[in-house]
């Protein structure tokens, strides 16, 4: 399986905005794969854990909290599990910048 996907957007106001990332993961023959969990990390400043697992379209979706006084953050994927699958890491989406709406 991979990530085939980091899908994000950004939505709020300034000075506070919050960050979506969609994950899409799939597996070898591109078929959405569910119940892998996904962790990963918002990145700025500081870094945040967040993670999702996905459902029978292969999908999740993590979101921020508030960000103050910052352009941009980055979500990047530490780590996709599986009980019957394997994570190629080789060929997955592995991160994504978010702008500031």
């Amino acid at each position: 399986m991979y990530v085939s996907s980091l899908e994000g957007t950004g939505y709020s106001g300034w000075p506070l905005w919050q960050a979506e990332v969609t994950i899409t993961v799939l597996d070898e023959y591109d078929s959405p794969v569910a119940g892998a969990t996904v962790s990963g990390s918002w990145i700025k400043f500081w870094s945040v854990d967040d993670g999702c697992t996905t459902n029978g379209n292969g999908q999740c979706t993590v979101d921020t909290q508030d960000w103050w006084w910052v352009d941009s953050v980055v979500f990047i994927v530490s780590d996709v599990t599986h009980a019957t699958f394997i994570c190629n890491a080789d060929i997955s989406e592995t991160s994504i910048v978010i702008q500031q709406p």
